[in-house]
């Protein structure tokens, strides 16, 4: 894909833009809030950081439903509880590849810093949440893949 001058990007290839810079945009907020809840719970109330995850993974949840169904996947209908019950449905499984990936981290390298356990754990379930998202939530015709 080049756009040079005189040149300008295909329907199909902005679409597929937009779509990726979506659920990248949805899922870096996504994780501001969850690094943003272990960094207050660790620091400044010196809770445990698996603790404190569990309620960053629950914030971050509700986050990126939200931006997924509106940049993502360009969801224009009503948002709904069943929808919503969906997206948890299908969005535990990444978030609980990342928390076993975070716990694991933790446990087999206890001096690390706590963030940096969660960009891993982020890293590794990113691609598993995409999959998932895709296939299992916002399948329907306001989603990419199949369109083109």
């Amino acid at each position: 894909m080049s756009f040079g001058p005189g040149s300008s990007p295909k329907p199909a290839e902005m679409t597929r833009w937009r779509h990726l810079a979506g659920f990248a945009g949805a899922g870096l907020l996504a994780f501001c809030v969850d690094a943003g809840v272990l960094a207050i719970g660790t620091r400044v109330l010196a809770f445990d950081a698996l603790v404190v995850r569990l309620i960053g993974v629950a914030l971050a949840m509700v986050v990126a439903w939200w931006c997924h169904r509106r940049w993502t996947f360009a969801v224009h209908s009503r948002a709904s509880v069943r929808e919503f019950g969906r997206f948890v449905g299908v969005a535990w499984v990444p978030s609980a590849v990342n928390y076993a990936v975070f716990g694991l981290t933790l446990h087999v390298w206890p001096q690390v810093w706590p963030q940096l356990a969660l960009i891993l754990a982020t890293a590794i379930a990113t691609i598993v949440s995409y999959v998932s998202l895709r296939y299992g939530v916002f399948r329907g015709p306001g989603g990419w893949v199949g369109k083109h």
